[in-house]
């Protein structure tokens, strides 16, 4: 299943930040951020994310060869 920016909405606007795995080529190792947000209009859509290397950030949505969404979920114990 690919990532698609309904399943992005759906998390930050329940309050569940994300991970986000990205993979711009099959050659390359892979980055993951913490999704918390989003920003969108007519034609584009950003994810708002708090990336380890760079602090708070934005990335256009696709801007990837690959991307996968690992949902966080905290229960009492």
């Amino acid at each position: 299943m690919s990532l698609q920016c309904y399943d992005i909405i759906e998390e930050v606007d329940s309050n569940h930040p994300f991970l986000l795995g990205i993979y711009t080529s099959s050659s390359e190792p892979g980055h993951t951020v913490t999704g918390v947000g989003y920003a969108g209009g007519a034609g584009y859509f950003y994810i708002k994310v708090h990336d380890p290397n760079d602090f708070v950030d934005y990335i256009l949505y696709g801007n990837w060869e690959y991307a996968d969404l690992v949902k966080i979920r905290a229960y009492e114990v």
